[in-house]
């Protein structure tokens, strides 16, 4: 499940019909169910998106910790450390570990 073709491939039927049915509804004047796709998307996509942020987290704790100041705000100065932190929050989040 490494790409995100597998991971459509093990998505369930009624996601990939709504996707199906999406690709036509832009085609026509019939309005599409902005929710639907949203829900069809992330239960297509999340496994792909999961692994993507298992494999950064990955790469942040080889490395030593560096500085993001592209990501400060006005009162935290973001590192390194407080990425990886974050990844594995949400991981555990998304895989209800926590």
């Amino acid at each position: 499940m490494g790409t995100a073709e597998g991971v459509v491939m093990d998505a369930g039927q009624e996601d990939q019909d709504v996707l199906a049915g999406l690709a036509v509804d832009e085609l026509s004047e019939h309005p599409v169910d902005s929710t639907k796709m949203r829900t069809a998307n992330i239960r297509v996509y999340a496994p792909a998106l999961l692994e993507a942020c298992g494999q950064a987290l990955t790469a942040l704790n080889t490395a030593p910790r560096f500085r993001v100041p592209a990501l400060d705000t006005g009162t935290e100065k973001m590192d390194s450390y407080k990425i990886a932190s974050l990844l594995t929050r949400l991981i555990a989040l998304v895989k209800g570990e926590e």
